[in-house]
């Protein structure tokens, strides 16, 4: 589709607006109070067709993000993720 099609789109402004009051920018998502937009497990697993009853969680514990690649994923400065960080159990 070329860019320039979009110009052709007739746009519902009303539509925009009320969608525009559910938008939450820090996650870059729309939100609404009591609705979920994302699958339960139940749904994953009618999805991949892999039942998760009685099998155990996938722990990965041998690896360990260091704080500047964490800092930079979440854009904040890493002494303030320092301070942040809490050790359980040794991690």
């Amino acid at each position: 589709m070329n860019l320039l099609g979009l110009l052709d789109i007739e746009v519902q402004t009303s539509l925009i607006m009320a969608f525009a009051q559910y938008y939450d920018p820090s996650v870059r998502a729309f939100t609404f109070q009591d609705f979920q937009l994302v699958q339960t497990i139940e749904e994953f697993e009618q999805i991949l067709d892999l039942p998760l009853e009685g099998r155990s969680p996938y722990k990965y514990a041998e690896h360990h993000a260091f704080v500047s690649t964490l800092s930079g994923i979440m854009k904040i400065h890493p002494r303030e993720l320092e301070n942040a960080l809490v050790n359980k159990k040794g991690v």
